[in-house]
C-alpha cells in the first residue's frame, strides 16, 4: 500500500465527503465522542486507500485464491440498503444477517407439486448441484440480501459467483453479455483483467442476477438471454418480484426455460425472524457492553414497538422495513419521532422516500396534493384512478391553490419513480397501504369541521370491524385529537355486550370451569431451554396473526362480529392514547381506558355465562369427537377408555376457557399498555373489582413495563391461588415474560416461578448433565 501524501488533501476531501453523507442521510446523526467520529472517518479512508492501491497487489497469488475485491466487499457485499442511514455504515450486512424463511417448490413421488418451508442453505445446495434457481419475493423482502449471502457461500465453496446487474443486460448479443460478465469479474475479484476473466472455466462460474425483472429487455428476449446464461455457465440464480412470475406465465410459449429453474419464494418476516434481526441489530449497535438484563430489555422493548406497528398489516413485514423502523426507534431524540405514537414511524417511512428524492418546494406540493389523490382513490370503486380522473383532481387542486398544473403532474411522475405509486401505464394506485392511509386520514382531518365529514367518521366508527376502516381511524388519531372519533368509539364500546356481566375471578363466575379439573397440571420451565420455548411462542403468534388477518379480510362474522368490534375499538383507543398521551386531559384518558377495560371484561363475561349454561353439552361433543378419532386410529379399543375420554374433554374445555381469558386480557394490555399512562391505569383500576384490578395491573406490567412486577404478582397470586382458571392464565403470562425477558440472575428466575407455582428444572442438575463448563443461555 502506498504512503499517503503529507499535505493531507486527500484526507480532508474524504472527511468532507463523509460529512456530506451524514447531512443527506435524512436523520440527525450524532457521535458519542470525538473518538467515535475519528473511527468512522478512519474506515472511510481505509476503504479509499484499498480502492486506490489494490492493483499493486500480487496478481499471481490472488488468482489461485479467487480473492474478493475489498471495494466490492465493503461497497456491495457488506453494505446495507441505500434506504438505511449512512451514519450506521459501521454496521455491516454480516452483522445483522438472518437466514430468511424460504418456501421451495418440489414434486413428491407421485409427481404432485408441494410447497415446503426451507432456507438459504437449500438454495445453495441446489446451485452447487448445478441447478438454476428462481427466487421470488415482494418489495423489500430481502431478495438482494439473499443474493449477497449466496455470493459469499458459493465463493466459500470454491465456485466463482458473479453478481450481474440486470441493468447491464441491454442487448441479446451474447458476446456483449460475455464481456459484461468478464467486466464484473474484474470488478468483483482481485488480480483479474477482463482478458484474464474470459479465460476462467465457465463451469466454475455461477451467475447471480438480482431484480432480473427490471432489465430493459422485453420479456421474450430476457428469457432468451436467461436460456443462454443457463447453457453457458454452471448455474444461474435470478431474483424477481412476485408479480413477475405471474406476468411471465401469461405467455406460455416463452416460459419453458423458467420451468427448468428450481422455484423458491421468500416468506414474510415472522415473529421468530424479527426477534433474531432485532437481537443482531442491538448487538451490532454495541448494546452488548450492557448487562444481560439491559440487553434483553433493549431487544424486547424494540420488538414490542415493531410488533405493534406491524399489527395493522399495512407495512410489508420484511427485513428492510424492520431495520428502518429500528433506526427510527434509535433516533427517538429527534423531535419528529416519539415512542408513544406509532403512526410517527409510518410518517418516517414516507418522509424517507419523499424528502430524500424531492426538492423542498416539490416536497411541499407533494404533501399537499397526495391527500387529495388519496381521497379520490377512496371514493373510487377500484382503489385506483385513471389518468383522466387524476387530471380532474389536479385541475381542482391547482385552481383552488393557484398553482401550475404542469408542475403538479411532474411531481406525480416523481412519486411514481420513487415508489409512492404502483408502476403501470395510465393508472394511479398508491403502492403501500400505510402511505394511502396516512394521506387519506390527513384529508379527513383537514375537513373534519364539515358536518358531512364528521358524520362519515361516525359511520366509520360503527364499521370498525373492517381492517381498512380500523387503519383509517388509527391514522386519523395521529392527525387529530378530535373527540368525534373518541366519543363514537366510546359509544360503541358501551353498547357492546351491554347485558353481559363484567367478568371477575370469583366463585360465581369460575366455579363451573374450575370443577372441570381436580388440579392444575404441573407446568415445568427448563431454564436452559428459554430460546426453544420462545421460538415455540413465536410460531404460535404467527398462527394467531394469520388467523386474525384472514378473519379481517373475510368480513364480518355473525358469531364474532361483536367481539371483533370490541377488539378493534380497543386497539384504536390504544393508538389515540399513545399518540396524544400528553395532550389529552386526565379525565378523557381515564374514561377511554375505563370503557375499554369494561368492554373487554363484559366480552369475557358473556362467553363464560354462555359456556356455564351449556358446559355438559360441550364436554359431550368433544368426548364424542375423541371417540370417533379413537375408532379411526384404534378400532380394537372402541368400547374402552370412556373415563379417559371424558377427562381429556374436560381438560380441553378448561384450557380453551383459560386461553380465551388470557387472549382477551392480552388484547387489552397490549393495546393500551404504556408506562406513560401509569397514573391513568391506577385511577381506572380503582373502579374495577378487586381481583380483576390486581390481575389487569399485573398483566399490563408483565407485558409493557421494564421492571418485573414482583410485589403486584405476589398479591394477585395469593388472591387467585384457589382459582384454577385464574392461576392458569397467570402462569401463562409469567412464563411468557420469562421466555421473552429471562432475568440474568437464576435466583430471580426461581423466585418468579415460585410465586405462581411454576416448576423449574434444577439448574445444577442440568449443568451436571450437560457438562460443568456448559454456558446456560
Amino acid at each position: 500500500m502506498k504512503h499517503i501524501d503529507n499535505n493531507q488533501i486527500f484526507q480532508l476531501q474524504k472527511i468532507a465527503e463523509y460529512k456530506e453523507r451524514i447531512r443527506t442521510s435524512g436523520l440527525y446523526q450524532y457521535f458519542t465522542d470525538e473518538k467515535d467520529l475519528k473511527e468512522k472517518i478512519k474506515k472511510i479512508l481505509i476503504r479509499e486507500f484499498t480502492k486506490e492501491n489494490s492493483e499493486d497487489l500480487n496478481n499471481e497469488c490472488l488468482v489461485s485464491s479467487y480473492q474478493i475485491s475489498p471495494v466490492f466487499e465493503s461497497d456491495v457485499l457488506s453494505s446495507l440498503d441505500k434506504n438505511l442511514i449512512s451514519g450506521d455504515s459501521w454496521i455491516s450486512l454480516e452483522d445483522i444477517w438472518i437466514d430468511l424463511d424460504i418456501i421451495v417448490e418440489e414434486r413428491d413421488a407421485a409427481g404432485k407439486l408441494k410447497r415446503l418451508s426451507s432456507n438459504i442453505s437449500r438454495i445453495c445446495d441446489e446451485s452447487i448441484s448445478g441447478n438454476s434457481i428462481h427466487i421470488v419475493g415482494g418489495e423489500t423482502s430481502g431478495k438482494s440480501t439473499a443474493c449477497k449471502k449466496l455470493f459469499r457461500i458459493l465463493h466459500a465453496e470454491n465456485f466463482f459467483p458473479v453478481l450481474l446487474s440486470s441493468k447491464k443486460i441491454k442487448s441479446v448479443n451474447t458476446d456483449d453479455l460475455s464481456n459484461k460478465v468478464a467486466q464484473c469479474i474484474s470488478e468483483q475479484y482481485l488480480g483479474f483483467s477482463q482478458t484474464q476473466a474470459k479465460k476462467i472455466d465457465s463451469k466454475k462460474i455461477i451467475i447471480i442476477i438480482d431484480d432480473f425483472d427490471q432489465t430493459t429487455l422485453s420479456k421474450k428476449y430476457a428469457l432468451k438471454i436467461l436460456s443462454w446464461l443457463k447453457d453457458s455457465y454452471y448455474s444461474v440464480i435470478i431474483a424477481t418480484a412476485t408479480s413477475y412470475k405471474f406476468s411471465v406465465l401469461e405467455n406460455t410459449s416463452d416460459i419453458a426455460i423458467l420451468r427448468e429453474f428450481f422455484q423458491s419464494e421468500i416468506s414474510e418476516l415472522g415473529h421468530k425472524k424479527r426477534y433474531e434481526l432485532i437481537e443482531n441489530w442491538c448487538k451490532a449497535k454495541k448494546y452488548d457492553n450492557l448487562s444481560t438484563d439491559q440487553l434483553r430489555h433493549a431487544v424486547e422493548s424494540k420488538r414490542t414497538v415493531i410488533n405493534r406497528i406491524l399489527t395493522t398489516h399495512i407495512v410489508p413485514r420484511t427485513p428492510l422495513i424492520v431495520l428502518i423502523l429500528l433506526q427510527a426507534i434509535d433516533s427517538g431524540q429527534s423531535a419528529d419521532l416519539a415512542h408513544s405514537g406509532y403512526v410517527r414511524y409510518y410518517k418516517f417511512l414516507i418522509d424517507s422516500a419523499i424528502l430524500k428524492n424531492l426538492k423542498v418546494a416539490e416536497a411541499e406540493q407533494a404533501y399537499a396534493l397526495l391527500p387529495e389523490v388519496a381521497w379520490a382513490i377512496y371514493n373510487s370503486s377500484s382503489m385506483e384512478l385513471t389518468a383522466d380522473e387524476v387530471e380532474c383532481v389536479v385541475d381542482q387542486f391547482a385552481s383552488r391553490r393557484a398553482l401550475r398544473k404542469s408542475g403538479l403532474f411532474a411531481i406525480l411522475e416523481k412519486m411514481r419513480q420513487i415508489g409512492i405509486f404502483e408502476v403501470g401505464q395510465e393508472i394511479y394506485r398508491i403502492r403501500h397501504a400505510y402511505v394511502y392511509n396516512f394521506f387519506l386520514s390527513e384529508y379527513i382531518s383537514r375537513n373534519l369541521n364539515q358536518q358531512a365529514m364528521a358524520d362519515h367518521v361516525r359511520d366509520l366508527c360503527l364499521n370498525a370491524w373492517s381492517r381498512q376502516t380500523a387503519n383509517t381511524l388509527i391514522f386519523l388519531s395521529f392527525h387529530t385529537d378530535s373527540m368525534i372519533v373518541i366519543d363514537s368509539l366510546i359509544k360503541n364500546l358501551n353498547e357492546a355486550y351491554a347485558a353481559a356481566p363484567q367478568f371477575e375471578f370469583s366463585i360465581e363466575n369460575t366455579e363451573v370451569i374450575n370443577r372441570l379439573i381436580e388440579q392444575i397440571p404441573n407446568q415445568i420451565l427448563d431454564e436452559t431451554k428459554t430460546k426453544e420455548r420462545r421460538n415455540n411462542r413465536f410460531d404460535t403468534h404467527d398462527r394467531i396473526d394469520a388467523s386474525e388477518r384472514s378473519a379481517m379480510e373475510s368480513g364480518p362474522n355473525v358469531m364474532l362480529d361483536e367481539m371483533d368490534r370490541v377488539f378493534v375499538a380497543v386497539e384504536i383507543i390504544g393508538h389515540i392514547l399513545r399518540n396524544h398521551y400528553a395532550r389529552i386531559d386526565a379525565e378523557p384518558k381515564q374514561n377511554m381506558l375505563e370503557v375499554a377495560s369494561n368492554a373487554i371484561l363484559r366480552c369475557i363475561g358473556s362467553l363464560l355465562d354462555k359456556l356455564s349454561k351449556s358446559i355438559d353439552t360441550i364436554v359431550d361433543i368433544i368426548q364424542t369427537a375423541l371417540y370417533h378419532i379413537e375408532i379411526k386410529q384404534n378400532p380394537e379399543y372402541k368400547d374402552k377408555n370412556n373415563d379417559i375420554r371424558e377427562k381429556i374433554a374436560r381438560q380441553i374445555v378448561f384450557i380453551l376457557t383459560a386461553g380465551f381469558i388470557s387472549y382477551c386480557s392480552r388484547k387489552l394490555s397490549r393495546a393500551v399498555g404504556d408506562e406513560n399512562l401509569d397514573i391513568t391505569y391506577q385511577q381506572v383500576l380503582e373502579k374495577v373489582p378487586n381481583s380483576m384490578k390486581k390481575y389487569l395491573d399485573v398483566m399490563i406490567k408483565l407485558d409493557c413495563y421494564r421492571s418485573f412486577p414482583l410485589k403486584e404478582l405476589d398479591e394477585v397470586a395469593n388472591l387467585l391461588k384457589k382459582d384454577h382458571v385464574g392461576t392458569a392464565v397467570l402462569r401463562y403470562a409469567v412464563a411468557e415474560r420469562l421466555d421473552m425477558r429471562p432475568p440474568e440472575n437464576s435466583a430471580d428466575f426461581k423466585k418468579y416461578c415460585d410465586l405462581v407455582g411454576l416448576e423449574i428444572t434444577p439448574r445444577l442438575i442440568e449443568r451436571q448433565r450437560l457438562g460443568s463448563h456448559t454456558k446456560l443461555v
